[in-house]
């Protein structure tokens, strides 16, 4: 599975906010793909993703959510998702569905909202589909001369694999949101839940 924003600004480059203590070393089995002393931070921004439109990656809890942050006097009309997998649909609860080879997920009913006198406004914001995996964000009326953010939740992902074989024999998911698998894989360095890889240290 994958998302993409299409028709997005190729010279949008990440940069980091809100560093965070300490530091992240890569390994490998290739020594020249070892990456030390990597910072870390809560946020990765993408300015100027669309025109007039920032980009905020983040974690929240569980949750992995990402803001797009509309400026005043622009639109989110040209903010088009691209999902490849097998399949995304709309639920009847205005989620977006995306069915994967190994995990599914949720990105939940957007919520949109505005900053006015210290006081956070709700915004009407519901996905579209556009066909061909193609969705886009369908907003209500709002004060053009503020910051809009929408703001999907991805509510449910998880990773598991490695570069060889696995078998998994069971998954359960507990009250707490714990995901248990059973099973095996003949390469346990890259096996990982939502860990990438290479491992992490």
């Amino acid at each position: 599975v994958s998302l993409s924003f299409e028709g997005a600004n190729p010279a949008s480059q990440p940069s980091g906010r809100r560093l965070l203590a300490g530091r992240s070393n890569y390994i490998g089995y290739d020594p020249k793909a070892r990456i030390a002393d990597v910072p870390r931070f809560a946020e990765v921004w993408y300015a100027d993703l669309y025109p007039g439109v920032d980009l905020r990656l983040y974690g929240n809890e569980r949750n992995l959510e990402y803001d797009l942050i509309v400026a005043p006097g622009s639109s989110a009309a040209g903010i088009v998702l691209g999902i490849s997998g097998q399949g995304a649909r709309i639920t009847p609860e205005g989620d977006l569905a995306i069915e994967g080879a190994e995990s599914p997920f949720l990105l939940r009913k957007p919520v949109a909202w505005q900053e006015i006198r210290g006081n956070r406004q709700s915004v009407a914001a519901v996905y579209r589909g556009l066909g061909h995996g193609r969705f886009t964000f369908e907003i209500g009326s709002y004060d053009a001369s503020r910051p809009l953010i929408i703001d999907p939740i991805m509510a449910y992902s998880s990773v598991f694999g490695g570069s060889q074989t696995d078998n998994s024999w069971g998954i359960a998911v507990d009250a707490s949101g714990n995901i248990y698998i059973t099973g095996y894989t003949s390469w346990a360095p890259w096996t990982a839940l939502s860990t990438p890889a290479p491992t992490e240290l």
